[in-house]
Order: structure tokens, then sequence, then C-alpha cells
């Protein structure tokens, strides 16, 4: 089944129109509203003064292009309260369909580990201001329709996720059967999957999931300015751990503005230092394979990733030691992951402190040249064409003897190595290395600044009210790396 895939830039939005209908939290289901605000009621009306509940925005037909449902301040809870709009209509390119909470994150959807928070598997909408936790499965799933089996979903396309916060808290219960009741071993929070062009800004995710932000099987997915932790509490070992999977089986993503970290939780049962697996904070998780019938055209050269991962950062706290984390890695644990082509990393810092494990770990098929002495001569094309895997102003920070792992085939431009106690500039990169300076928009350097980080405030509210400690983003990084010059400043 064909989609027709319209024009449409990410960034579009519809913030600036009206409010057409009204939702709020249901008392009956456990909800909570401010003082003196009225609670939702079945088949309301849906205005300000008589809100409705989330669910009657689809189930009495009212999700249609052009329509904006805003959330009420309060707490959601309940199955009439979640946002899983699967009986919705899809927008349209001049008129998507929002959701968006009323006074930016003062709207929380508590799926209490029994029900979905936020997933959404239709075209053209745009969901803004929430934030979600503690869901069965992902708290934000962007997924296609199922057809026939998983190589012909049809994917869904134009979603827009702005000041989202979303987070799974850890239970006071471990077994394996308890956490495969609540989502499974292979659970993230931000689960993009089977979906094209769809952006995902000023958002933040963290506590325990396997990937904190998964772009899995896609086409033009934007991970912008966005803040993620991996809490660890993850029964399982086997799989890789990442707080950023850029790019899994799939092509032109783009990952720009990027703070990735580690942390854990206050019960000390809990501490992440006598448990943590090995976790990649911004990454790539393998390449598809010609039989994946979805690819976009038919004949692309399945290697070529066109990713970019541009001015982010990859850090562990100040004082902190977690021994198994690497900052940036591409490539998968074995073949053919290792040959992933057209992959630019630009402009990123890797401050990894006590870790053991390379601060980049960019790897190609030359890793093993017992198993590939002709190096990745298997996977390229019919003419001998390679699209280039570039690493461009990097800025590596830590105590490991070995600070970069790099394939033979990267390009390798303006490469720094710096142990924790030397001074350096990652924000004008006055002595080489990275910038991170000013933001970047769709792959470009703009003129605004990145500074301070856009959703510190609603990260420090959400991760207070969690089980998980709290977080201090910008303590966070002018503790490694000083203040922010004016210029890179708003």
């Amino acid at each position: 089944m064909a989609v027709v895939v319209l024009a449409w830039p990410l960034g579009a939005q519809a913030s600036d129109v009206p409010c057409t209908w009204f939702a709020a939290p249901i008392l009956g289901d456990g909800g909570r509203v401010p003082a003196g605000e009225p609670y939702a009621k079945r088949g309301a009306a849906g205005t300000m003064d008589a809100p409705m509940a989330v669910s009657d925005f689809w189930k009495r037909d009212l999700a249609k292009p052009g329509s904006v449902l805003c959330l009420k301040d309060g707490l959601y809870r309940g199955k009439h309260s979640m946002l899983t709009p699967t009986d919705a209509a899809d927008g349209t390119a001049g008129a998507v369909i929002e959701v968006r909470a009323v006074d930016d994150g003062d709207v929380w959807i508590d799926g209490e580990f029994q029900r979905a928070t936020l997933r959404i598997s239709n075209s053209y909408w745009t969901v803004s201001g929430l934030n979600v936790y503690n869901s069965v499965g992902p708290p934000v799933g962007v997924k296609g329709i199922k057809q026939i089996d998983e190589q012909d979903m049809v994917p869904v396309h134009h979603i827009v996720l702005r000041r989202i916060v979303a987070w799974r808290d850890f239970l006071p219960y471990g077994s394996l059967a308890d956490y495969e009741a609540i989502g499974g071993h292979n659970v993230h929070v931000f689960d993009i999957a089977h979906a094209t062009d769809v952006l995902v800004e000023d958002c933040a995710g963290f506590g325990w999931a396997r990937k904190i932000f998964q772009n899995y099987k896609t086409h033009r997915v934007t991970f912008r300015r966005s803040w993620g932790r991996w809490d660890g509490r993850y029964p399982y070992t086997k799989g890789n751990k990442f707080v950023f999977s850029c790019s899994y089986k799939g092509y032109d993503a783009v990952c720009e503005n990027l703070i990735a970290t580690v942390g854990g939780s206050s019960d000390e049962a809990a501490a992440p230092a006598s448990y943590l697996p090995a976790v990649h904070l911004i990454a790539t998780d393998g390449a598809a394979l010609a039989t994946d019938r979805w690819l976009e055209p038919a004949d692309r050269d399945v290697h070529a990733l066109n990713l970019k991962i541009l001015g982010s950062l990859a850090l562990t706290p100040p004082g902190l030691r977690f021994p198994r984390v690497t900052g940036f890695h591409i490539g998968g644990s074995g073949y053919p992951n290792k040959g992933q082509k057209g992959v630019r990393i630009e402009d990123a810092v890797a401050a990894m402190g006590a870790s053991e494990r390379p601060g980049f770990s960019l790897q190609n098929c030359n890793d093993d040249e017992a198993k590939h002495p002709d190096g990745c001569s298997w996977n390229r094309k019919a003419d001998g064409g390679m699209a280039p895997v570039i690493a461009r102003r990097i800025t590596v920070v830590t105590e490991a003897d070995t600070a970069l792992k790099i394939g033979s085939d990267w390009v390798q431009i303006d490469v720094l190595e710096r142990a924790p106690d030397e001074a350096i500039d990652i924000y004008a990169g006055t002595a080489g290395g990275a910038k991170l300076c000013l933001r970047t928009v769709d792959g470009q350097e703009s003129s605004e600044p990145l500074w301070p980080w856009p959703m510190q405030d609603r990260i420090a509210a959400a991760t207070e009210r969690s089980n998980w400690e709290s977080a201090d983003v910008m303590a966070e990084v002018t503790a490694l790396f000083g203040s922010q010059p004016p210029r890179c400043s708003r």
C-alpha cells in the first residue's frame, strides 16, 4: 500500500490557532484539577467552563482537520483521560489537528502503569506542552498502522511533538514477569517507529527503559533541542542501552542540539553504579536490510543512512563514576551494522569523566580485518562509491586511556582530546574542537543562541515529581565547562 507524503515543513505548527475544544481530568477516575476549576464530564459541551473528557475528542468525532483540543491544568488519570486517539481522523497539510496544554507544563498524564498515555497513529497531528509518565509501554508512542506484517507497515507522517516531558518511574518490585506486564523488556520512553516527517523538539525523557529516545524504521525524523537521561533499573542484560537512538534502520534523520546523560535513583537499592550496563548516550543502532520492503526508494543503498548528529553534548555528571558509558557510538555490535555510510557528526562534545569506554566509538568494517580483510567493499555500490563518514569539530574530555576509537574510513577534522582538569572552551571553540554556541535548525547553524537550555525549568519540575533524582541541566553544564559567553546566551 503506497503512501504519498506531501511536502510540509517539520516546524509547522498551529499554536496560534484558538482552542476549539477544552478537556479536563475526570474526578471519578482519580483526576485532579486546581481548586475552583471544573472537572470534566463525559458528553460535556467541551467549553472552558464545561470541559469534556479527553477521549470525547475522537469518540464524538470532534477531531477534524483544524481542530484544537486544549487540556486544562491538572492531573489526568483513568481510561478516558489518556491521549490515545486511535479512532481519530487525520489532519491535512493546511489544517493540522492539535492537542496542547492551556498552560505549558501544567498538564500531567499518569498512566499508573495500567494504561498507555500518549499514542499517535494518525497523520498531521501536533501535541505540545504536556507531561506524560508511567505508561504501559512507552509514555510517548508514534507508530504506523500494521497491515500484513512488520515489513508492510503504512507509516504515519507529519507529526510534531513539542515541549513534552516523559518518563517511567522504577517500581517497588522487579521480577521479569512484573516488567513484562507493564510493557516488556524492549520498552522505550519516546518511541518513534514506522513514521515519516516527525519532529521531536524541546522535549525531555528520563527514567527506566532500554532506550529513552528511539527512532526505528523511519524517514526524516528530527530530534531537536532535547534532553535525555538513562536512569537504570533496567532488568535485562541483552540489547544495547541508549539515551538517543538517532537512527535504527532509519534514514535521513537529524539529531541536533541534544544533551544526553546518565543518572539514578534516590533509592540506594537502585544506585546505578552497582548495576549499570553498557550505555551509549548518542548513537545509531544498525542499518536496514535489503528485504525491508518499506525502504524509499526501493533501490536505495540500505547502508547510506544520511544521518546528521550536530551540536550535541554527551556527559556524565560531575563527581559521579559511570565506568561503562560511551558518549557517541556509531555502528551496531556486529555486521553489517558496522558498514554504515553517510554519517556526519559535527560540533559534538563527549565529557565522560571516569568512564573506561571511549568518548567516541565510531566503527566501520575495518575494525575486524580477520573477518573482512577488504574492509567495506562488500557493501559498496556497484560503482564502488561510498557515502563518506565524517567527524568534524569533535571534543572528548575523559580520564580513559583510550579517548577515541575511530575507524580508518572516518574522515577526521579538528578532533580535540582533553583531560578533565584541562581548560576547555566548548562554546567558541577557541582552541579547536566543538562549538556549542548557536542553535542548529534543520541541519544548519542559526543566529539564535543555544543557551540557557530551553526546558530547564520543565525538566526540574518533572524530575522532582518522579522517583528519580532531580536534574539541573544548566548546573551540570556550567560545572563542567563554565558559564556561556554573551553571544551564546539569550
